[in-house]
């Protein structure tokens, strides 16, 4: 007989078998269950994943909202969340770029927009993004590689086509400039914003009247653009076309507000003072004036202004106004001179004139008027000495030669 059936009775050792199938039971169970608990958690875990990055992709929009709104560090935190739930979010790195680019930070957007691009070569903008940032850092080359890529994607985009031209005239490439814009054009007939773009590359190369052309062009097919009047305003004074610059400023100014509007006006009076419409000068320096009672520049430009005009008593007033403001400034007694001499009132200009005749500036200037207030007196040899002072102060002066020979 069996030694262990010697120790245990019969129902002890049933028993025991028992016993050892229960436990394998319970063990085989809690295997299983313990199985069951890894791939329980595990798709919790997926779900969650899941869900993290469909709430990820919800929240752009707020970024986007709030990037509109220029709270950029908002923004920030936002996107940097969802990429964390999402590297692959195309839309959040995109927006995460111009977070980036809006606040100087060109490095960090450069990194945004390379992942983008990435993630999805075909991503025009984040190919745009980064040649704008390499022109920004002067790595033209690079700048042209990118925008080439980005109208690769789409051929007839106005802003990629024109960053690449400008890119081109940057590196004064102005032959690529304006063959890339003309091949543009006929593609997009009409497109003004191209025209507009020639014009200025034409400018740059100082082929004004051709700019003239085209910028005249273009305001015929798209109508009254501020910033193609500025430019073509702008033409006209490098063309010495005063009357036309300031008839296209003063088209810009009517619609213009604020300190543009001041802007505007001052070109208007400059211009009307260059092309000798002197009326028209003190008419927009006393618009001027109304709003900038402070101003001594002003009330000397008028005052010139009214010399123009063949108005010596208001420019003697100008001369008043300025020096009361700038005591002792040596424009403005010059100012009150010619006004005086145009008065023919020449004692009062002499002793006015030897004021500033020492002056570094103005004295070869004072010394001409002496010499003209002696002439119209009738004290010749004074005259001429005059003169001879204000030939050794500035013996270039044409001023000065013409009126020796008179």
């Amino acid at each position: 007989m069996d030694e262990t059936l010697k120790i245990y009775p019969k129902g002890a050792l049933e028993m025991c078998k028992l016993r050892s199938i229960i436990v394998l039971t319970i063990a085989a169970g809690l295997i299983v269950a313990t199985a069951g608990c890894d791939s329980y958690a595990q798709k919790r875990e997926a779900a969650y994943q899941r869900w993290e990055k469909t709430t990820a992709k919800a929240k752009v929009p707020l970024a986007r909202a709030l990037f509109t709104k220029e709270s950029f560090q908002e923004a920030y935190i936002i996107l940097s969340r969802c990429i964390a739930a999402d590297p692959e979010l195309l839309e959040a790195h995109m927006l995460m770029g111009k977070v980036m680019y809006s606040q100087g930070r060109l490095a960090d957007a450069a990194n945004s927009f390379e992942t983008a691009a990435n993630l999805d070569d075909w991503t025009d903008e984040a190919w745009y993004m980064l040649g704008r940032i390499s022109q920004q850092q002067g790595d033209h080359q690079k700048a042209v590689a990118s925008f080439q890529k980005a109208i690769e994607i789409r051929p007839i985009n106005t802003g990629y086509i024109i960053a690449l031209a400008r890119t081109y005239s940057a590196q004064q490439q102005y032959t690529k400039a304006l063959a890339l814009l003309s091949e543009k054009s006929i593609l997009d007939q009409g497109n003004v914003d191209l025209n507009i773009a020639k014009a200025d590359i034409l400018l740059e190369m100082g082929k004004v009247d051709q700019a003239i052309k085209i910028y005249n062009r273009g305001l015929l097919i798209g109508g009254a653009d501020s910033e193609t009047m500025a430019a073509l305003g702008y033409c006209y004074i490098m063309a010495d076309k005063w009357e036309d610059a300031a008839r296209m400023f003063e088209t810009i100014a009517e619609s213009s507000q604020g300190e543009t509007k001041t802007l505007y006006m001052k070109l208007i009076a400059m211009c009307s003072m260059n092309g000798a419409e002197y009326g028209k000068a003190v008419e927009y320096y006393d618009k001027l004036t109304v709003d900038d009672r402070e101003s001594a520049e002003l009330w000397l430009s008028m005052g010139h202004a009214a010399l123009g005009a063949d108005a010596p008593n208001r420019a003697a007033s100008c001369a008043s106004r300025a020096l009361e403001l700038r005591p002792a400034w040596p424009d403005a007694i010059a100012l009150n001179g010619c006004s005086l001499y145009l008065k023919r009132d020449y004692n009062r200009a002499l002793a006015t004139f030897r004021k500033i005749a020492s002056d570094k500036q103005l004295g070869p200037f004072a010394w001409l008027m002496t010499a003209r207030c002696y002439q119209q007196l009738g004290q010749t040899a004074r005259a001429d000495k005059a003169l001879k002072n204000a030939r050794h102060l500035d013996p270039d002066s044409e001023l000065v030669t013409l009126l020796t020979k008179l």
